[in-house]
């Protein structure tokens, strides 16, 4: 995002939040993110799903996976990269959702690691009732519930990483911590700064353009047009019939 770009009459709609129309991969009309019916700590497997194509990550996420994996923490790469495992019997990966619950955690992991670059591998693997374990944006934490998820860059090696993820395995009350969040009301921070997404980005983005078009407010945060408050004195030029006050 070029801060200097509306300069240039050049504007933004991208996952960034910076953008004028942002385009989160999260809404509340795509994710049920609460998932009360989450995985139980006595069913699920005790290891995590990986789900992924590409094994050439711009953040090298291969390597994290490789490194929890020597812990001897059980990791069941279900796809293309570092496939180590089938889906469990009567599964297919036509149903990630489904996969991912077999299990107690789920690495979201992210092919780089940009702000606001949050995709469906966080937001899907909530909605699957899991813990997710996070490698990716590096403020991940302004948009997930606090306390939902293990944030790979905490720990100072796949190894601690590993080594924390047998722990909470090994132990029912650490890891009903992680699910706490669900038994509580989404709190309004996370409220507000997704309610925005109950209007379709084609929506946000007309908004936008007539606001910008008949020279009216923008309200980023609620993605709303806001109207001016001008004054009732105002005197129009003569020659050119515009408004010359209280506008420049």
């Amino acid at each position: 995002i070029d801060p200097k770009a509306h300069l240039r009459d050049q504007f933004y709609s991208t996952v960034s939040f910076r953008s004028e129309i942002p385009l989160p991969y999260f809404s509340f009309e795509e994710y049920e993110i609460k998932a009360p019916d989450y995985v139980s700590f006595d069913k699920g497997i005790k290891g995590a799903s990986f789900i992924a194509n590409n094994c050439d990550s711009m953040n090298n996420r291969e390597a994290m996976v490789r490194g929890i994996m020597a812990t001897g923490f059980r990791v069941d790469c279900l796809s293309g990269c570092l496939h180590n495992a089938d889906p469990p019997h009567g599964l297919s990966m036509d149903n990630k959702r489904m996969l991912m619950r077999q299990y107690l955690f789920h690495l979201a992991f992210e092919n780089q690691n940009e702000d606001d670059y949050i995709t469906e591998k966080l937001w899907g693997s909530l909605e699957a009732g899991v813990i997710p374990v996070y490698l990716g944006a590096p403020n991940v934490r302004l948009h997930a519930p606090e306390g939902s998820i293990i944030v790979a860059a905490d720990f100072a090696s796949p190894q601690l990483l590993g080594e924390h993820l047998q722990k909470v395995t090994n132990d029912g009350e650490v890891y009903e911590q992680y699910h706490a969040w669900r038994k509580q009301d989404l709190s309004d921070t996370f409220l507000r700064k997704y309610n925005f997404t109950r209007t379709h980005s084609e929506c946000r983005t007309c908004l936008w353009a007539y606001a910008k078009k008949k020279g009216l407010g923008w309200n980023h945060e609620n993605q709303r047009i806001a109207p001016p408050h001008l004054s009732r004195e105002i005197c129009t030029d003569d020659m050119s019939g515009l408004a010359s006050r209280p506008f420049r």
